[in-house]
């Protein structure tokens, strides 16, 4: 797919919630799913691969093109964050982390029990090389026998523990980097054996990792519209009342929409329709549903109101994404 120039003006702090990357060649293109203005947020060469039920990577080298704030949802997992150039501020929830690998590279592994609130801030010129390993929290519950400390830690919300980022560890993030786009059998066993050497290399250095104890890096996060945010995803299933989540946010309706509009460029209402179609896309995609189910759980009563919907978000009906998947 070729990259689409968009000109626009990006605001200080601005949040974005949607994204979508774009190819041109060998190079990709991070936009935002603003429907009136998307902005490019970075570009570069990037990566990601699923290793279905075990873990999935997501990375790569990128230059950052607009000062943002990235706000999403994280499931359950145990998330493996190693920066090799850059610095980088995220975090979940009410935790936020700096990592600055000016110095050396840097290494973080954080646990989620539950799914939470993922923010993440993108500063403009910035360079990032970093590569996130997101782990099954079934399949490593299904490989623990015996109490130990990565049990623990594994059962703890927010753990966060620092890594100590060796030579072999840093071999084997730049053997993955280098296979972003694997096509031979050979290359995706290499690609995934050098993962699961990542995995194994972090999990046993949690053995020396107190868990109570937050890392030097880990500080507090305070953002009221990404609580609104991790609300409306918990809820997504139920009818969403405004009333209900501004009081739930402590504020008045008209402030909540107000802050929306400002921060994410749309309303309520358009962030959690976006959601669902995105989710019904999904599940579409996995096969867990028909198209008049999926148009259920995504709220709509008539599927021609969900085929609508759908194509109006990504340009193709429901029918004609099922059978592009199935070709």
């Amino acid at each position: 797919m070729m990259e689409t120039n968009v000109t626009a003006k990006s605001q200080p702090g601005m949040k974005v919630v949607l994204t979508q990357k774009i190819r041109d060649s060998e190079q990709q293109t991070i936009v935002t799913q603003r429907k009136n203005s998307p902005l490019s947020l970075a570009r570069g060469e990037f990566i990601s691969h699923t290793c279905e039920g075990i873990f999935s990577l997501h990375g790569g080298a990128s230059y950052e093109l607009q000062d943002s704030q990235v706000v999403c949802t994280s499931e359950a997992s145990t998330i493996i964050t190693l920066l090799i150039e850059g610095n980088l501020q995220f975090g979940y929830d009410d935790l936020e982390f700096t990592l600055d690998a000016s110095a050396e590279p840097q290494a973080l592994i954080v646990n989620l029990a539950q799914p939470c609130n993922f923010h993440r801030r993108l500063v403009k010129g910035s360079h990032i090389v970093k590569l996130n390993l997101v782990i099954s929290p079934q399949w490593i519950a299904n490989r623990i026998k015996e109490a130990c400390t990565a049990s623990k830690f594994v059962s703890t919300h927010k753990a966060a523990a620092m890594v100590n980022f060796t030579g072999e560890m840093l071999e084997a993030t730049k053997k993955v980097l280098s296979l972003s786009a694997p096509k031979t059998l050979n290359d995706y066993i290499q690609l995934e054996a050098s993962s699961f050497a990542l995995i194994q290399m972090c999990i046993e250095q949690l053995a020396d990792k107190p868990t109570a104890e937050s890392p030097a890096c880990c500080s507090t996060y305070n953002d009221s519209i990404g609580k609104a945010i991790h609300y409306i995803e918990q809820h997504l299933s139920e009818d969403i009342r405004l009333e209900k989540l501004a009081q739930h946010m402590a504020m008045s309706v008209s402030s909540l929409q107000s802050k929306f509009k400002q921060q994410l460029g749309m309303t309520v209402a358009s962030y959690t329709r976006d959601r669902r179609l995105h989710i019904a896309r999904k599940h579409l995609e996995k096969g867990y549903c028909s198209i008049t189910e999926a148009a259920y759980e995504a709220g709509y009563h008539h599927p021609s109101n969900f085929s609508a919907a759908f194509k109006k978000a990504f340009g193709e009906s429901p029918q004609a994404f099922m059978q592009n998947k199935t070709e």
